[in-house]
């Protein structure tokens, strides 16, 4: 359990502060927690995890309900915070809405020992070349009906054999029309899997999409619009560009159609933790420098048979000697890193 780098954030944490985790993916990652629809709000005293979730989780307060943002709006009036950190950079709407509607400060979280550049850029190859032959044969094994928790148990024992520190797994449906499929693969769903291991002290982080029966003309028209947007920004990338202009660019070149909606992240940086101080996101301004890890991440939403889905591919990059590299995609497979049995 990763709960140790809440905990070192937690304590960084003036009264009144909170920071806000708001991906199912953090749920996962931080607690281990599969199968969450929810939000967790870190504040100086406790840390509450808010949402569909019936199970005790040791030292924090779990709330089970399905009026997230009410119960949030409750506990920011109740332990009096004033300032939230949003960590994460696909916030709802909804809940920063609800946060500025009381008064709250809203901010990004940083914490400038996190974000280090790589000195060594073979490891974060040789990590992208393990996670990519662990993903081609989880992803095969995949069948129609399969418990997702199964994937998980599956993806781990795959990415153990190798000399790894580190790994996690998410699996979530595009849409959540269904509860039924959040638990077994459905095969007319369309699944994003989310996953990165550590090696050698980096990590990596990757997520792609897969269904087990064939994908709608609709569908695989998000999937090329993801594709196709992750290969611009990638182009884009230059030592000194900053991230405002980069969303600006792109926002202006890429005309989506009315059922779309472009999300105003595209990334983070990746190195020593998974998610690092620094995202490729419209309202920040950082500027990209030599020698970086960081994943592109575009994500859309659409409108696919009448039911919003939400669309996201992510890769691991490096910008070495003033050039973008995919890390997964440009390099071959090495076929000797697995532990001795």
């Amino acid at each position: 359990m990763r709960k140790i780098h809440i905990e070192q954030r937690q304590q960084k944490l003036q009264p009144n502060e909170a920071i806000l985790f708001s991906r199912k993916e953090s749920a996962q990652y931080f607690f281990n927690l599969d199968m969450f629809n929810g939000i967790i709000l870190v504040s100086k005293e406790k840390i509450f995890i808010i949402g569909k979730y019936y199970a005790d989780v040791k030292d924090v307060v779990v709330i089970c309900t399905n009026n997230i943002i009410e119960e949030l709006g409750v506990l920011i009036k109740t332990y009096k915070i004033h300032k939230i950190y949003l960590d994460e950079f696909y916030v709802p709407y909804g809940i920063v809405r609800r946060i500025s509607q009381q008064g709250v400060i809203i901010d990004k979280y940083n914490d400038d020992q996190l974000c280090k550049y790589a000195e060594d850029f073979e490891c974060i190859l040789i990590n992208a070349t393990i996670l990519k032959k662990v993903m081609h044969d989880v992803l095969n094994e995949i069948r129609s009906e399969d418990l997702i928790r199964d994937i998980h148990k599956s993806f781990k024992s795959a990415a153990y054999k190798y000399d790894i520190q580190d790994c996690f797994i998410s699996i979530n449906p595009v849409t959540n029309e269904s509860s039924k499929v959040l638990y077994r693969i459905d095969p007319n769903t369309v699944y994003m899997l989310d996953c990165g291991i550590k090696y050698m002290g980096l990590y990596s982080d990757f997520t792609c999409t897969f269904k087990i029966n064939e994908y709608t003309c609709r569908e695989l028209e998000c999937v090329h619009v993801v594709e196709a947007l992750q290969k611009r920004i990638s182009e884009c990338i230059q030592i000194g560009v900053g991230t405002k202009e980069l969303f600006s660019a792109i926002q202006k070149e890429c005309i989506l159609p009315d059922y779309y909606e472009l999300s105003y992240g595209f990334g983070h940086s990746v190195g020593t933790e998974v998610h690092e101080s620094f995202s490729l996101y419209a309202l920040e301004d950082f500027r990209f420098a030599d020698n970086m890890i960081f994943t592109i991440e575009p994500q859309v939403r659409c409108i696919v048979n009448n039911v919003i889905q939400t669309h996201r591919i992510e890769s691991t990059y490096t910008l070495h000697n003033g050039t973008v590299k995919n890390a997964f995609f440009e390099f071959p497979y090495i076929n000797v890193l697995k532990k001795e049995q």
